[in-house]
């Protein structure tokens, strides 16, 4: 197994030290662990590259956003991995978590296959205040294109795979690469999910999305998705994906794609909100997705 481990940086000096040095401990001497900064302003850069490591490439690059930064790896790793495998900076790898990857999808190489876990909340000092929630990959395309299980910093994917999330032109149409990757594998492979927790995943008030344990989650969640806009980047990220792979998708994934949309490309909020089929992969998620459309619908215009 050649694992090659992309993580993108920004800001991170309190954490990077802990979470390299966790990943080095599993990572073979065939492995690679490739960072790309992304502009940041204080030590992040010469704490990495301070690793000393052959396995540790550091480069960096113009301030792009986690999404894009993430894309950007994936296009410039090299394409000789047997699995890829996402890390953010600020969490820690439990024992076992490459190998539990490779078990998944070492019989899958030759397909989109990706693979994903519940990760351990902790707070800044990696004390555990909970677990993520327990999914089950979507059935249904439209369930991935409206709700992502898949938590990025618990990814790891086979080569297709890579290759095919590639494809999109432009990355800054996509607003979350984990879920642009779940997506993907929904319809061109398999997704697995593994019910064992396999990261530390550090809350400390700056992470790009955070979660809470127990119910308070679900107000996080839905604070975050009303903040972001999240519905117009999930119809943007519908379209790219029409865009990209239109010419290889079945007449099922076709009508999914023209379900939640308006004739004019739009997302079809009033649609999907009154839809009788569930618009996520469970009673709660679908609940949540309805709520936010129903206070959306409020205030949207056509200009998705």
């Amino acid at each position: 197994m050649r694992p090659i481990v992309l993580m993108s940086t920004f800001n991170g000096e309190r954490h990077v030290a802990q979470q390299i040095e966790s990943i080095l401990t599993q990572l073979p001497e065939c492995g690679r662990l490739l960072i790309r900064d992304d502009g940041s302003s204080d030590g992040t850069v010469e704490i990495a590259r301070a690793a000393s490591d052959r396995r540790v490439n550091t480069f960096c690059g113009m301030n792009v956003g986690f999404a894009e930064s993430f894309l950007q790896l994936l296009r410039i790793a090299p394409d000789d991995g047997d699995l890829y495998l996402l890390s953010d900076q600020d969490d820690v790898w439990l024992p076992g978590k490459l190998d539990r990857a490779w078990q998944r999808l070492g019989p899958l190489q030759q397909k989109a296959a990706l693979y994903c876990a519940r990760a351990t909340l902790t707070d800044p000092s990696l004390r555990p205040i909970g677990l993520t929630p327990l999914h089950r990959p979507a059935q249904e395309l439209r369930h991935a294109l409206l709700q992502n299980i898949a938590t990025g910093c618990t990814i790891a994917m086979t080569r297709p795979l890579k290759d095919l999330a590639i494809r999109a032109r432009p990355f800054a149409q996509i607003g979350f690469h984990d879920w642009w990757l779940y997506v993907v594998a929904t319809a061109f492979g398999t997704v697995t999910f593994d019910e064992r927790s396999t990261t530390l995943y550090r809350q400390h008030g700056t992470n790009v999305i955070g979660m809470s344990g127990g119910a308070l989650r679900y107000t996080r969640v839905l604070r975050y998705l009303m903040k972001t806009n999240w519905l117009r980047i999930a119809n943007r990220q519908i379209k790219e994906f029409q865009a990209t792979f239109d010419n290889q998708l079945t007449e099922a994934q076709r009508m999914d794609i023209t379900s939640l949309q308006k004739e004019n490309g739009a997302l079809n909020r009033a649609g999907v909100l009154l839809s009788p089929r569930p618009v996520a992969n469970t009673m709660i998620a679908d609940l949540l997705l309805r709520a936010l459309i129903a206070f959306d619908l409020r205030k949207t215009t056509d200009d998705d």
